[in-house]
């Protein structure tokens, strides 16, 4: 309870406790996604992490600070892939968010699957928040 309570106000004051870890795969969404996925499960087997969200976004470390605002802090942010097309991070993030769905290790916070995101300009990156 006190955890929850300190992240929240952590939040309110744009406090990040999360690290970012920049690792991003580039190449097709066919190629790329096998790797993306093990590196994932192992992190959330590894660490025990219960909870995760999966975005893509030109900006990580100002869409960490809005998802913390609105859902509280995480513990990680792992930055999994990068490309120059819009289309191929959407369908990177919306096969993320279908095969983490039917996980029962995990719950994901993502409300609907393949969200519009806070995309700018190239270079796109696909995220996973962890806690």
């Amino acid at each position: 309870m006190i955890k929850e309570i300190l992240r929240y106000i952590a939040a309110l004051f744009g406090i990040s406790e999360a690290q970012i870890i920049y690792e991003p795969y580039t190449g097709r969404p066919s190629q790329v996604l096998p790797k993306i996925k093990r590196r994932i499960t192992r992190l959330i087997r590894d660490k025990n992490y219960g909870e995760i969200y999966i975005g893509r976004t030109s900006y990580p470390e100002e869409r960490l600070s809005q998802h913390e605002k609105e859902k509280g802090t995480f513990d990680r942010m792992l930055v999994v892939y990068k490309t120059s097309s819009s289309e191929y991070a959407h369908k990177v993030e919306s096969e993320l968010i279908r095969h983490y769905r039917k996980s029962d290790r995990v719950n994901v916070l993502n409300e609907v699957e393949g969200s519009s995101g806070s995309e700018g300009e190239s270079p796109y990156y696909v995220y996973v928040l962890l806690r």
